[in-house]
């Protein structure tokens, strides 16, 4: 068996296996190899769900397809192939061991007929489509120097689903290993595969290339389309084939054979454009078959385009203004009940136990004159009791407000007792008119509780409450925050250890959370501080007003944090502990040149350069960032959260782990002024904030007027000093808030010196659009 002797330290005793399946009770289905079992085996000292196959030769399969699989799987790992976790060879016995794919195969959710398996949403649909096709793409380019593997049977029974509904190719009993790239990746064989997903001209020539997969998925492709199953008669009398599908697809009819399950979920140009992937891996010339290559690329455009429609368009999140610029630096929070959704989830899934996020903002209104009461309502007048200590004024006295968190505002709070300095986050019961609302704070503070010990944690202390607030008393930290403090070093020597250090802490904190089994989920500078203003002072993690616990096999749904620091799974809905790393990615790239990674004036805009577009690393001062440093945030900004490293992964990582290789060189002088003016620019930001207060919005209006005047020329834009020269001609806006004087450079987004009037008009649209948003919520932190 000179073939396994590789894969040694895969081999797994007989025993184990009948403990594990309970001498193979629980069959959970039969393949062309034999039956498969479901089990319990401790792997690293963990118990693991896995899946048994065990070879009988009487289904028509034996040891030749046994060793293929052994031999294919064994170096392979990629989130889209089923992993082989061991095997088994003891006398007459041949089994495969395989991690459980606990949502089963795709066929099932297809041809559901009388059964309770819940209809898949089309945005599941297309995800499951880009994995597999992730997947295939693996084994036809990826597997090793010259080698493809052609898989030979793909059809959508042998594409799996795990816990978190990621699809995965699995059975690869039947695949041929041939040459690529040498004139040689054609395989003469004996055609094999199932009825209807084999390729025609495979089966008549005997000759097997990468392109026989891909006629096999662009049967898959349709199926998924339809919610049929290949050569099943339906009750309407249509059979899904080869022939059929292009014929309905030439006769322009496909949108006639649609699921019906999900046709209203698709525009026609979305059937269309889909339909045409499918229609092209079906040609009758192999030749002119699209590669894997080009159906991945192709499919996930395509999802990328119905995520962002369905995320930026037809969907209304509370505190989301599409149109406007100076909310790109406040707060997102969703409006819904849970933060958890199954994973695979649609923001428009029909699903009832799925939350729907309100597509109007007049959705609660319209809910309450429906009904009665809402669920999760609490009532008027209700008083809330936490439980909490209630003598807060008792023990301390409150000082000077610090800021204002997502939930709350943050004073000084001075102990009576000793004088003793804290801080203090006040919570207005007032505000809390969802249940959910009383369930956040106790989770906050729950959060606080359990991290309490790690140096990089702002310190709990306690809890008090009164008839009208919740105190959370804290750990005061007076060492600035982290931005702050790097542009204040003596002597503006600024290195690449330094920002690796930073980095460290932070990535730390993040173990430390998921660790616990939480995700920050709003991790950006303003929410790093320095617990004092020595040298030696660590830095410290603060507001975990929007954090929360994971739940096994579920991912955050909702929108939460700051729109530059957003993952790409948190804009998809379907996020984890991961969108953490992302965001340690995205301050490690500000760290190191002073500028955001992703850019531009609206939300729109940045979300949409958050899910298509690259970092650049070509514009200075990159090109003299270290190799290494520049190898750290590429691997935190991977966009796929499968494939980045974890906090822990990351933290061995050379440039950031202790006494690893980042430079002591100071970095070149342009990165402390770009982040100088990334910080005073996010702060001009903020102070158009208090312009609802100050201005109505015909004074709004007079102010454009005013602006526009200034543009003698029509170009466009004018310059700040004329704006600002402009403004202090009108004795009515001298009279103003001084922070009227700031708007010009507030909105200067791309700080070229001139106030682009689409910025303008961004902005101060803006400033009451958030008022009608947020109600009488607190405003978010910034």
């Amino acid at each position: 068996m000179s073939a396994l002797k590789v894969s040694q330290h895969l081999k797994i005793p007989l025993q184990d296996l009948e403990i594990a399946t309970n001498n193979f009770q629980h069959c959970i289905g039969i393949g062309g190899y034999g039956k498969v079992y479901k089990g319990e085996l401790s792997i690293l000292g963990r118990s693991t769900s896995i899946a048994v196959k065990r070879l009988d030769e009487q289904f028509g399969q034996g040891l030749k397809e046994f060793l293929i699989e052994i031999q294919l799987l064994s170096d392979q790992n990629h989130p889209n192939l089923i992993t082989l976790l061991g095997y088994c060879e003891e006398g007459e016995e041949k089994i495969i061991v395989y991690e459980y794919a606990a949502n089963g195969s795709l066929d099932q959710y297809l041809r559901r007929g009388g059964s309770t398996v819940p209809a898949l949403t089309w945005l599941e649909r297309i995800r499951i489509c880009v994995d597999a096709a992730r997947g295939l793409n693996h084994l036809h380019h990826h597997v090793g120097k010259h080698q493809t593997v052609i898989h030979r049977d793909i059809k959508s029974s042998n594409i799996l689903i795990d816990d978190n509904w990621v699809a995965k190719i699995s059975d690869l009993g039947l695949s041929k290993l041939s040459l690529s790239g040498l004139n040689r990746s054609d395989v003469v064989s004996y055609a094999c595969g199932t009825q209807g997903y084999c390729d025609p001209e495979y089966m008549s020539t005997g000759i097997v290339t990468k392109k026989s997969d891909v006629y096999s998925f662009g049967i898959v492709l349709f199926e998924v389309l339809c919610g049929k199953l290949c050569l099943i008669k339906d009750n309407d009398g249509f059979c899904l084939s080869g022939p059929t599908i292009k014929q309905c697809y030439e006769k322009k009819k496909v949108d006639e054979i649609v699921d019906p399950s999900i046709r209203e979920q698709m525009s026609l140009d979305l059937i269309n454009e889909f339909s045409e992937i499918a229609y092209r891996c079906l040609h009758t010339n192999p030749q002119h078959r699209l590669s894997m290559n080009l159906v991945v690329e192709k499919l996930e455009k395509l999802l990328e385009t119905h995520v962002m429609g369905a995320c930026l368009s037809n969907t209304k999140i509370s505190g989301f203004n599409s149109n406007s610029l100076s909310t790109l630096d406040h707060q997102w929070t969703a409006s819904a009940t849970s933060k958890h959704e199954e994973g695979g989830s649609d923001v428009n899934s029909h699903k009832p136990e799925r939350i729907q996020i309100p597509q109007h903002e007049n959705d609660e209104k319209t809910w309450n004159e429906k009904s009665s009461s809402i669920k999760g309502v609490i009532p008027c007048g209700k008083i809330i009791d936490f439980g909490y200590l209630n003598d807060f004024d008792k023990n301390y006295s409150t000082g000077i407000l610090l800021g204002h968190g997502c939930s709350g505002y943050i004073y000084v709070a001075i102990d009576k007792a000793n004088g003793d300095r804290f801080a203090v986050k006040k919570i207005d019961k007032s505000k809390m008119i969802l249940q959910s609302a009383v369930e956040d704070v106790k989770r906050e503070v729950r959060i606080l509780q359990d991290l309490s010990g790690h140096e990089n944690v702002v310190q709990f202390h306690n809890t008090y409450e009164d008839s009208s607030y919740v105190y959370i008393v804290m750990e005061l930290c007076e060492g600035g925050e982290l931005l702050d403090r790097i542009l204040m070093k003596k002597g503006a020597r600024y290195s690449e250890k330094d920002a690796a250090i930073v980095a460290r802490q932070m990535l730390k904190i993040a173990a430390e959370c998921h660790l616990h089994g939480l995700v920050h989920r709003d991790m950006k500078p303003e929410n790093f501080v320095f617990k004092s203003q020595t040298d030696d002072s660590c830095l410290k993690a603060i507001d975990f007003g929007l954090s929360d616990f994971i739940r096994p096999g579920k991912k955050f749904s909702n929108i939460v944090g700051n729109a530059y620091y957003m993952a790409p799974e948190v804009l998809k809905r379907k996020s984890g502990p991961e969108a953490d790393v992302w965001s340690i990615g995205v301050i490690t790239y500000i760290l190191l040149c002073g500028r955001r990674p992703f850019w531009d004036k609206t939300e729109d805009g940045i979300f949409k350069e958050v899910l298509r577009n690259k970092p650049d690393y070509r514009r200075k001062p990159w090109p003299k960032i270290s190799p290494s440093a520049t190898d750290f945030v590429k691997k935190l900004l991977v966009k796929d959260p499968r494939s980045r490293l974890t906090a822990a992964q990351a933290l061995s990582h050379p440039w950031v782990r202790e006494g690893g290789n980042a430079s002591d060189m100071p970095l070149e002088i342009s990165v402390l002024a770009n982040m100088r003016e990334f910080v005073k620019n996010r702060r001009l930001t903020l102070s158009l904030r208090p312009l609802d207060s100050t201005l109505d919005e015909k004074e709004l209006l007079d102010l454009k007027d005013q602006i526009h005047a200034v543009n003698v020329d029509k170009s466009g834009t004018i310059s700040l000093e004329e704006t600002k020269e402009e403004l202090a001609k009108d004795p009515h806006w001298k009279m103003k808030e001084s922070c009227v004087l700031d708007i010009p450079e507030a909105i200067d987004g791309n700080t070229d010196g001139l106030v682009d009037f689409t910025e303008f008009n961004a902005a101060t649209h803006h400033v009451h659009q958030l008022e009608q948003i947020d109600g009488n919520t607190d405003r978010p932190m910034t």
